[in-house]
């Protein structure tokens, strides 16, 4: 046995010796570790910048939606020479008209169904 004692002998393996079940554990934990500090720096980003992003989009679409009423609203007043009220009015008589018309049809049927119901 080269002259040393076996109890030094295994003290100098067992510092020698790796436990890779240790390195793996370490290892994996500061993976772990770093993904949810990474995944909060996202999640932190996207609080401060998200209310900025969605106040520019809601005035985009603002802006968006005036222009078009505005465009509406000269397009009635060339063509029919309406404003926007006008013919939501103009629109609104329309519906009426309509709606009374169903309800005459429906009338008209009952009432053909009733008396063919007398007669018949």
């Amino acid at each position: 046995m080269n002259g040393q004692h076996p109890a030094k002998k295994e003290a100098e393996n067992s510092t020698r010796l790796v436990d890779w079940a240790k390195v793996t554990t370490n290892a994996v934990s500061a993976l772990i570790a770093t993904t949810f500090v990474g995944a909060g720096v996202v999640v932190w980003q996207a609080a401060i910048q998200q209310p900025e992003a969605i106040r520019t989009k809601v005035e985009a679409a603002k802006n968006e939606l005036q222009a078009t009423q505005k465009s509406r609203e000269l397009y009635s007043k060339q063509t029919h020479g309406l404003t926007a009220a006008e013919s939501a009015n103009r629109d609104d008589i329309y519906r009426d008209f309509f709606f009374v018309g169903r309800l005459a049809g429906f009338a008209c049927r009952s009432l053909s169904t009733a008396s063919s119901k007398l007669i018949g």
